[in-house]
């Protein structure tokens, strides 16, 4: 059976085909759009209208891209943006009536399971515990996992989008505007600090997105580390993340735009998402870093398939 996944997110739409077989799935096509869906809506709870046609776009070429590949089966989820929507099912409407995709919005506690389905794929044997964070345009999930069992969960709506519009920062960043994002992030991720210390596991897992970029930054400036042959998942040496973090706090957007691995797409959010990560690895004393290129749509694919 040959599948379709489409993840909406709040920055990016990503396609994902592939062919379930016994034995699991094999990619066929993946594709990425910064679609931003909300964009400059998150704060009145809408999708606007430049955001909602550029959706409904890439809806209309997903399908092209998805009949070409004759797929046989259409899963499409929606995420924070339009959770939180008042006129998300409008455009669930629009996108139905224009190609025939159903969306389904998915909430926050679903969102978190499914990433921690796709994280889990890439894992190596005998990393039992540890804690995954995902950080989207709308919402932050994190995944605490202990003896392979998830024990706790949350998603909050801190995504870097929505943390963006909220300190509309200068360029680059001012340190009163980091020490207002440091302040807000430790009063409402408390009780993530908190499970974290209960839980007693100081590794923490990057799943996708800002993660992806920071491994593929540091490709760029120390290829032997960081291009290795196993790619969904890798190491990431804190010595290594915390120079680049200074780098890309310091760095001005257009210094971002013509950065080595950083995609176009997520140059004007890339600070306040490493001032996120940052701010999570000093609070819990994270040891050991690592990223997984896997998240929610290859655990939506992964609950698909006959191997589990």
């Amino acid at each position: 059976m040959r599948v379709a996944i489409i993840d909406l997110g709040t920055n990016t739409f990503n396609l994902l085909i592939a062919e379930i077989t016994d034995s699991g799935f094999q990619l066929i096509a993946k594709e990425k759009q910064a679609v931003k869906l909300g964009k400059s809506g998150l704060k009145e709870g809408q999708i606007m209208p430049d955001a909602f046609i550029r959706g409904v776009k890439a809806m209309v070429h997903y399908k092209q891209v998805i009949d070409h590949h004759q797929v046989t089966e259409i899963k499409a989820i929606a995420t924070s943006a339009m959770r939180d929507s008042s006129n998300s099912g409008e455009f669930q409407r629009e996108v139905l009536k224009s190609t025939g995709i159903q969306i389904d919005i998915i909430s926050g506690h679903e969102e978190a399971s499914l990433i921690q389905k796709g994280v889990e794929l890439t894992l190596p044997d005998g990393l039992e515990d540890y804690v995954i964070m995902d950080v989207g345009g709308g919402s932050t999930e994190f995944i605490i996992v202990k003896n392979k069992l998830v024990v706790w969960s949350k998603s909050y709506n801190l995504g870097v989008s929505r943390l963006l519009d909220w300190l509309n920062p200068s360029d680059p960043i001012a340190a009163s505007e980091r020490d207002r994002l440091s302040e807000r992030l430790s009063h409402e991720l408390k009780d993530l600090y908190e499970a974290i210390a209960t839980h007693k596991t100081n590794t923490l897992i990057g799943s996708s997105g800002s993660f992806d970029s920071i491994h593929d930054m540091l490709e760029w400036d120390i290829h032997e580390d960081y291009s290795s042959n196993q790619i969904d998942f890798n190491e990431i040496d804190l010595a290594d993340y915390f120079s680049l973090h200074n780098k890309l706090v310091a760095s001005t957007l257009k210094e971002r735009h013509s950065t080595n691995g950083l995609l176009t797409m997520r140059a004007d959010m890339m600070v306040i998402s490493s001032l996120e990560i940052f701010e999570v690895i000093g609070a819990t004393k994270v040891s050991a870093l690592f990223r997984s290129s896997y998240a929610l749509k290859e655990g939506l694919l992964s609950s698909m398939t006959p191997i589990k």
